[in-house]
């Protein structure tokens, strides 16, 4: 059964789904995109090893997506699905913020970036209308025309387009698609609607959600 929401479901926000919603979001477009990629193309799930934190043994690793050219070797398109400590200021966010720029910096590689967490600061965009969600697209091509899909909770998720070598044009992810087949999969709703959304939704906003949530028997 796919979201009942025409977006992202907030639900999916709380603290103890979060990490495991980004996981299997992550794996979800992965599978979506090796479908569609294959076979001049991978799509592999990579790790960014984050600095050690204080009274923290190992340093983090953060998954991200890569997909790579197979008879070049060479990564094409990377996209990031921002996790909190990517937003909230802070050693993370300086460290993300970095290599971020770095990523812009690369003549040969598209980026995307997902931002599907209404809490934290707001990453610094170049075109940056109110959104509760959004979506950034950097072509190497032509970096400084960034495109910026802001979302509102009510909005639909939208199709982004995922860009690959020239000549090859590019693909579509269809990202409500993903999260319902990962909402699906996960059986989320048999439990997440016992909590609230996190951060917590405005009095309007509230309104408008209880439309879509399941009513538990």
């Amino acid at each position: 059964m796919p979201s009942p929401f025409p977006g992202m479901n907030p639900y999916l926000e709380q603290d103890s789904i979060r990490r495991d919603f980004h996981k299997s979001l992550i794996v979800g477009i992965r599978d979506e995109l090796a479908r569609q990629v294959t076979p001049k193309y991978f799509v592999r799930i990579g790790e960014t090893r984050y600095p050690q934190q204080p009274a923290v043994p190992e340093p983090e690793l953060i998954p991200f997506l890569e997909i790579v050219s197979i008879r070049e070797r060479k990564s094409v398109t990377l996209i990031e699905i921002l996790r909190p400590s990517n937003k909230s200021f802070g050693s993370d966010r300086e460290f993300f913020v970095k290599r971020r720029s770095r990523l812009l910096g690369k003549n040969s590689t598209h980026y995307i970036e997902i931002d599907l967490l209404r809490g934290e600061p707001r990453m610094r965009t170049r075109v940056s209308p109110p959104h509760d969600y959004s979506i950034l697209l950097s072509r190497f091509e032509r970096r400084y025309e960034v495109e910026f899909w802001p979302i509102q909770l009510p909005d639909s998720l939208p199709t982004v387009p995922v860009p690959l070598f020239p000549g090859d044009g590019g693909t579509k992810l269809d990202l409500k698609g993903v999260l319902d087949r990962v909402y699906d999969a996960a059986r989320y709703e048999s439990y997440i609607y016992r909590g609230q959304p996190e951060p917590a939704l405005s009095t309007a906003d509230d309104e408008w959600a209880k439309q879509f949530v399941p009513v538990r028997s």
